[in-house]
């Protein structure tokens, strides 16, 4: 569902709630909750490259699994990932899922309706294939199955926490099987209500299902979840460059709320209740309309804050909130639109005159439709919104009277009417109508609520109208009682034939592909082509496209009849599901605790989901535990936090005529400064909350005034140095003040008097726990070289930044768990992977290591070196090799870009082979190699690629050698409009599966392994590993260690610098130990690839490794796919031994506190004499 605008609404008025951060920060998050619909819905859209792919399935599974490991690595969950995939939707939704469909199939017909061919379009990629019940969806939901039990049998991070998989088979959008699984929690007598939950996703229905929940420690995080396409890429390793990420926190969004309506607090306090306001905002939220009720006439995104303006003026004469517990009050809610109803008369009067303007222009005179007694009808229907003759009113046009007179309500009369005909389909206006569209209006937004707060109360109901009512015709309630019915979800095939267009049935099961024929009792329902038209100019065409409603009893009806010519994996597809659990066996299990116990080889379980019912986490509206848990407490961020500064916000009025919504700003009051002395003593070294109010942790290294500065000095005796400024560093000083001070104001609408004190802070990258010799824990730190100033008045102190990080375990004494994978750092082991069975004394850990052939095999590879490399041609050698003119392998190798249409000169894309780009001095390693005299020469595989290129595509090389070469080569020109679609599509396809459209584009100096060497390479590699396997050499054995010894990759959190050699050779041995990366951890391999090594840590290297995995590609001369861009800081190199870790800032003790001020005060009077 797309944004309407509340976001940007939210983040004007409330700035401060969304945080930008980046993949490199450190987040903690309990629960990891992804739509993986969502996700891959905003990828159909943007991704034009996909689209143009034949078998673009197999490129989706794959960006699906690194769009998982991306965004896992990222929260690093501690409890629970919850997957979901969108299944069979409320009816009372279906129709804005039928909408959708439709309009994705009209914008794939549009920019293809140049083709004359309708197999062209048949053939193509099908954006609607993620509908529950089709094939693809059936693949995706098989592929998620195996690779969340593969991740839970090979990655001891996600083996310690609990994966749950609702796939399409199970009933409901994805983010409302979310909110179920959330209110199941909730309801546990033994759920922690201080769970801190985390959503990716930013949108208006997110931002209300997770205020529904009442959780005060939520977060939406959004960024970058495109493969590719305008909003940029998600990282899939360590190249240097941080994603730009949100995060909207509802802990700030509560506070600001609170802020918002604290006037009904001080004004009615026995009336009002903070989180049933919560409930009323998100009612009024509901009136901008969702996937389940219209929005309200006149009322849009930008009306919201008078809306919410309304609301308070009219709190006290409702006496009370809308809605409890998602249970609507209709007579508190007839005051508040009787208030409402302001909004329609002030938009009536801003279009009379044009109403007017229209009339005057027009020959005949706009009639009544459907009344004949105006009159009467005002009298009987309409009173209640009249106004007598002789009474005055407040809402005054602009330039045609001075009040809404007679003459305007019945003109008003008029333009009501003439919408209900226009839009309802009504040949008569009349109390018949009106009630039920009212009492139907009305339904809509109480089976709205109950969705949010209980579930789904009824699958089978529906609002039965595509637009709403005048907020002024919604009156004189009855206290209707809304009972719902609760029904059955239909099954995935009745859905996928109640949302698909035609253009998408050969989704359906042949026995369905039928049932649209204008024969058919559905041909009813089929969306007329005079039902929307395409739009260019629009940023979403179809936007307002309203489909006809389908009558589910007879879809029911028709489907009965054709149910039993399914085949049997079609019946499998059509049938409800299981949800499903991956969790591994615990500790406190009896199987684990015997093993734990004596001193026996790891036998590890495997993890194999647990079925669950499909509406296993679906609660009766009795059982769910509404509002704000007893005890549960507002972790970081808050306003609250930053107890030395009094926080005093700024509440401008919502409705501000001719200007901009104004945010709330906070002014941050700030006590008297301490002695800079005593400041430094206890700032440096010590950690701070910073970034006000996201608290974010961070290290003080220095401490700043206008006239002086004290730093956290390294590698000193005295630890702490003092320097006064001279007069250029104090106007760079006060120049850096103010900057901090306006970028408060205005991202932040944060305001401080002055900036006093300045705060120098670095960041922590990476964080690795561990044991100190006592067995007490550790907390090794890796910080950012970069340090950024922060104004000490909006910092928060921190006595123990390690207990920060610790805070993510349950029980510190027991950081390493049973079974975790571990890396021996000591020399004659160094680079062997091993599970920890126990803890012994101290530091001293008892875990069971392998014996790896990896440094066996290292020797074995030195001659595979020695063996002759393959010969590199020049151009002319080339030229007659390839049988191709000059012009033509000078373009081929490079870019070569094609016009799809050129008449528009739009739809450019490359059909070159990209090996190598003079100006850039980049190319394709093993293809092409630029010598020192600045001369190209290219390998026999580039000779082999050209040659395939003209043997499958004569037409474009036959072409390419007469065109010009600034010239883009013409489509229309190439093939015949009939064969055009389907040969660009064999191309496209054709490039993309070359092995060399894999393998990264680099600076020229790359050393890489010759092709011809990698087949003997793969195969020595295989052999050994089956010869050492079949002589026993593969064993594991029971060995002691220290903590300091191991590296246990489920204890770091970051992106840790292990490894800090400085050469890498070609053919090296190396072993991933990065979790939640697509590399399995522990698995080995070889470096065949190594760029120039200009930034060490943000340096890939090209590994062929041992096995195949998911994510992988084969290189050209391999048979396997198993080779990856790996970072250097997730390899340890078996070449080298241990080395020593990086170098970390010494936290200050509490010990030393009293010397480093003894020093502080010698340095003054030293300096004063």
């Amino acid at each position: 569902m797309k944004s309407t605008g509340l976001v940007d609404i939210l983040k004007d008025r409330y700035p401060c709630i969304c945080q930008r951060t980046n993949d490199s920060e450190i987040l903690f998050y309990d629960n990891l909750y992804l739509n993986l619909s969502r996700v891959m819905s905003s990828w159909h859209f943007r991704d034009t490259e996909l689209r143009d792919v034949v078998d673009v399935e197999s490129e989706l599974l794959t960006k699906v699994s690194e769009f998982i490991e991306w965004i896992f690595a990222l929260v690093k969950p501690t409890k629970v990932f919850f997957v979901a995939t969108d299944g069979v939707s409320p009816v009372a939704k279906m129709n804005k899922q039928r909408a959708r469909c439709f309009r994705l199939s009209k914008q794939a017909e549009y920019r293809s309706r140049d083709q004359q061919s309708c197999e062209s379009f048949s053939c193509r990629f099908d954006l609607n294939c993620i509908t529950p019940g089709s094939v693809f969806a059936d693949k995706l939901h098989n592929h998620l199955k195996c690779y969340f039990e593969a991740k839970m049998n090979t990655d001891p991070v996600w083996r310690n926490v609990e994966v749950i998989y609702s796939g399409y088979d199970c009933p409901g959008d994805g983010e409302q099987k979310i909110l179920c699984y959330i209110r199941y929690l909730r309801a546990q007598p033994t759920y922690n209500s201080s769970t801190k939950h985390c959503m990716y996703g930013l949108a208006t229905d997110l931002i209300v299902l997770g205020l529904a929940t009442h959780e005060p420690n939520f977060a939406l995080l959004s960024g970058s979840s495109t493969p590719s396409g305008s909003e940029g890429t998600f990282i899939k390793s360590s190249t240097g460059s941080a994603s730009k990420l949100d995060l909207l926190h509802f802990s700030l969004l509560r506070q600001y709320l609170s802020i918002e309506f604290a006037k009904l607090r001080l004004d009615y306090p026995l009336l009002f209740d903070f989180e049933r306001c919560l409930d009323d905002w998100i009612l009024l939220i509901c009136l901008n309309g969702n996937d389940s009720v219209p929005r309200l006439k006149n009322v849009n995104a930008e009306a919201l804050p008078q809306l919410w303006s309304m609301y308070m003026a009219s709190f006290g004469k409702m006496q009370g909130h809308l809605s409890e517990e998602g249970r609507l009050n209709v007579q508190r809610l007839e005051v508040y639109f009787e208030r409402l109803a302001e909004i329609d008369r002030l938009n009536f009067t801003e279009t009379y005159d044009d109403l007017l303007w229209l009339r005057s222009k027009s020959a005949v005179q706009t009639e009544m439709t459907g009344v004949t007694a105006l009159e009467q009808w005002c009298s009987d229907f309409w009173s209640a919104c009249s106004l007598s003759a002789n009474s005055k009113s407040s809402v005054l046009s602009r330039d045609h009277t001075e009040g809404w007179d007679r003459i305007m309500e019945n003109e008003f009369l008029k333009y009501r009417i003439n919408y209900y005909t226009a839009n309802f389909n009504v040949e008569k206006v009349d109390a018949s109508f009106m009630v039920e569209l009212k009492v139907s209006y009305l339904q809509a937004l109480q089976w709205t609520l109950k969705y949010y707060y209980d579930g789904v109360v009824s699958w089978n109901w529906f609002y039965p109208f595509h637009w709403s009512p005048f907020v002024t015709d919604l009156k004189c309630f009855q206290g209707e009682m809304f009972q719902f019915a609760l029904g059955d979800p239909l099954l995935p095939f009745q859905y996928m034939l109640g949302v698909l267009p035609s253009k998408s049935f050969h989704l359906l099961p042949t026995a369905y592909q039928d049932l649209f024929d204008p024969s058919s009792p559905l041909a009813a329902f089929v969306p007329r082509e005079s039902d929307a038209a395409w739009n260019e100019e629009t940023e979403h065409p179809f936007a307002d496209l309203n489909v006809p409603f389908i009558d589910v009893a007879i879809l029911l009806e028709v489907t009965a009849c054709r149910d039993h010519l399914l085949t049997d994996s079609e019946r499998r597809r059509n049938r409800l599901g299981h949800c499903l659990v991956f969790q591994c066996p615990g500790e406190g299990q009896e199987n684990y605790a015997k093993q734990k116990k004596a001193d026996d080889f790891l036998d590890l379980y495997l993890c194999t989901p647990q079925l669950l019912p499909a509406d296993v986490f679906d609660l009766s509206p009795d059982s769910v535990v509404h509002g704000l848990l007893p005890n549960a407490k507002v972790l970081f961020p808050s306003f609250n936090a930053f107890e030395r500064s009094q926080v005093r916000p700024t509440i401008p009025p919502l409705i501000t005529a001719g200007s901009h919504l104004k945010p709330i700003a906070v002014s941050a009051v700030a006590e008297e400064q301490e002695d800079m002395g005593k400041l430094a003593c206890q700032l440096l070294g010590k950690w701070l909350l910073v970034k006000f109010p996201h608290c974010v942790p961070a290290l003080c290294t220095a401490v700043s005034t206008a006239k002086e500065r004290y730093d956290c000095l390294q590698d000193s005796g005295e630890m702490i140095g003092h320097c006064k400024h001279d007069l250029q560093s104090e106007q760079n000083w006060k120049r850096c003040g103010r900057r901090l001070q306006m970028e408060l104001c205005d991202l932040k609408a944060v305001k401080l008097n002055e900036v006093r004190t300045i705060v120098h802070c670095t960041f922590p990258t990476a964080v690795r726990c561990s044991y100190k010799a006592d067995g007490s824990p550790v907390v090794h730190f890796h910080f950012s070289n970069v340090q950024e100033q922060f104004p000490y008045d909006t910092t928060v102190k921190v006595i123990d930044g390690s207990q920060f990080f610790l805070q993510r375990f349950e029980n510190t004494q027991e950081l390493f768990t049973y079974g975790c994978i571990l890396f021996s750092l000591v020399t004659e082991t160094y680079g062997q992977k091993g599970f920890f069975l126990r803890r012994l004394d101290g530091d001293l850990l008892r875990i069971q290591l392998a014996r790896s052939s990896c440094k066996i095999m290292q020797a074995n590879l030195a001659h595979v070196a020695q063996r002759k490399r393959n010969s590199w041609l020049d151009v002319d050698q080339l030229m007659k090799k390839a049988r191709m003119s000059s012009r033509t392998v000078a373009r081929l190798v490079g870019n070569v870009w094609l016009l799809k249409n050129s008449d528009t000169g739009e739809g450019s894309i490359n059909i070159g082979l990209n090996l190598k780009f003079s100006k850039a001095n980049m190319h394709k390693p093993a293809y092409t190699v630029k010598t020192a005299t600045g001369r190209w020469l290219y390998s026999t595989q580039t000779a082999l690629i050209l040659t395939e290129y003209k043997r499958r595509f004569p037409e474009v090389i036959e072409y390419l050698s007469h065109c010009s070469a600034v010239h883009k080569l013409d489509a229309s020109v190439i093939w015949e409009d009939c064969r055009r679609e389907q040969r660009l599509a064999e191309l496209l396809s054709w490039l993309r599966c070359l092995p060399v459209s894999a393998v990264r584009t680099e600076q020229c100096g790359t050393k890489v392994v010759d092709i011809g060497m990698r087949g003997s390479l793969e195969r020595m590699i295989r052999l050994e590993r089956n010869r050492l396997i079949s002589s026993g050499r593969e064993e594991f054995y029971i060995v002691d260690m220290k903590a300091s010894d191991l590296y246990c990759p489920s204890l770091v959190f970051g992106n840790w610098p292990l490894n800090m050699h400085k050469h890498y050779c070609l053919l090296d041995r190396v072993v991933c130990v990065r979790p939640c990366f697509a590399v399995p951890l522990g698995l080995a391999g070889t470096v065949i690839h190594v760029p120039p090594m200009v930034e060490v840590s943000h340096v890939d290297l090209l590994v062929l490794f041992d096995e195949e995995f998911v994510g992988a590609f084969r290189p050209d001369g391999c048979k396997l796919k198993s080779a990856y861009y790996v970072p250097i800081d997730a390899l340890l190199n078996i070449r080298h031994v241990k080395v020593n870790p990086p170098k970390t800032i010494e936290l200050v003790s509490r010990a030393l506190q009293s010397t480093i001020y003894a020093q502080v005060n010698k340095q003054e009077q030293r300096m004063k004499s």
